[in-house]
C-alpha cells in the first residue's frame, strides 16, 4: 500500500509515485515510524517544523488534509492517516 524509501525521500502508493512537499514527506514519515500509534500535533509540528516552531494545530490540519488529498481514495472518509480526536494523528496498520 503506502512505501517509503528513506534513502531517495520518495514515497509509492500501490508502486506508483506520489509527489510530497518536504514538509509533508516529515509528517508522513513520522507517522509511518509510529505505524498503529497516535502521534501527537506537537510531535508532527516539530518532525515538520523544528523543535522551536510553536504553530497552532489547525496549521497541522491544513497539511494533514493535503496529505489525505494525496493518499486516500476518499480523503472526506481516511482510512490511511486517522484523526484520534484531542490526541493526534496515526496511520492504520496495514
Amino acid at each position: 500500500m503506502l512505501t517509503i524509501n528513506y534513502d531517495s525521500h520518495e514515497v509509492f502508493l500501490r508502486g506508483k509515485p506520489v509527489r510530497l512537499t518536504p514538509i509533508e514527506y516529515k509528517i508522513i514519515c513520522q507517522l509511518v515510524k509510529s505505524e498503529g500509534s497516535v502521534v501527537s500535533s506537537a510531535t508532527l509540528l516539530h518532525s515538520g517544523w523544528g523543535p522551536d516552531y510553536r504553530a497552532d494545530p489547525e496549521f497541522l490540519k491544513k497539511y494533514i488534509h493535503r496529505l489525505r488529498c494525496k493518499i486516500e481514495q476518499d480523503p472526506a472518509a481516511p482510512k490511511v492517516i486517522l484523526t484520534e480526536r484531542g490526541m493526534g494523528y496515526r496511520i492504520a496498520k496495514s
